[in-house]
């Protein structure tokens, strides 16, 4: 399910600094505002939306770490 698919988009994208902003904003199960969600730390964000690693396995560990640290240097993800 959603461990695949975020393996995918993570293959595809995971270079692409919009999709870090992206990732690090947006929730993978529980809908929530990204402009709040952006700003929580990693610990509250694993335990109230499930967040896990498991989610963004194909990213690296250095692009892991860094989303957990939330750097990132895109302004989001745009059409």
């Amino acid at each position: 399910g959603v461990p695949l698919l975020e393996d995918s988009a993570d293959k595809k994208y995971g270079t692409r600094e919009d999709y870090k902003e992206y990732k690090k904003s947006v929730s993978v199960l529980i809908p929530f505002p990204p402009s709040v969600f952006r700003g929580l730390p990693g610990f509250v964000k694993a335990a109230l939306f499930l967040e896990f690693p498991m989610y963004s396995r194909c990213m690296g560990a250095d692009n892991q770490q860094r989303l957990d640290n939330g750097e990132t240097g895109g302004s989001g993800m745009s059409a």
